[in-house]
């Protein structure tokens, strides 16, 4: 799944890539290829206090910001960058990574 969302989508602009995020929740399949699914919104309320589209609008955030640090300190994200996902949760920051840059 993962391979075939990077071939997919690794060139598609940052803006785009999280536009293409936010409709996972109600469409799994984009383009032909299948994204991760989702737990229970309720199970992802308990865990992040939101769900789906919203859950993920929070998660951009991050997403946009790490991008934005990254750019000012000269640093790029290619299919050699590495992140840890830290969290406890159900993948909801690690997708925006680790689909577009095999992690």
């Amino acid at each position: 799944m993962h391979e075939d969302i990077y071939r997919e989508f690794k060139n598609v602009p940052n803006n785009v890539w999280v536009g293409i995020l936010h409709h996972t929740p109600q469409h799994q399949i984009i383009n032909e290829v299948r994204f991760p699914g989702f737990p229970d919104s309720q199970i992802q309320i308990n865990m992040v206090g939101s769900a789906n589209e919203q859950c993920l609008r929070e998660a951009s955030d991050l997403y946009r910001e790490v991008h934005a640090y990254a750019q000012k300190v000269g640093l790029t994200f290619n299919e050699d960058t590495r992140a840890l996902d830290f969290g406890c949760g159900f993948g909801r920051m690690l997708r925006f990574f680790n689909e577009r840059y095999r992690t």
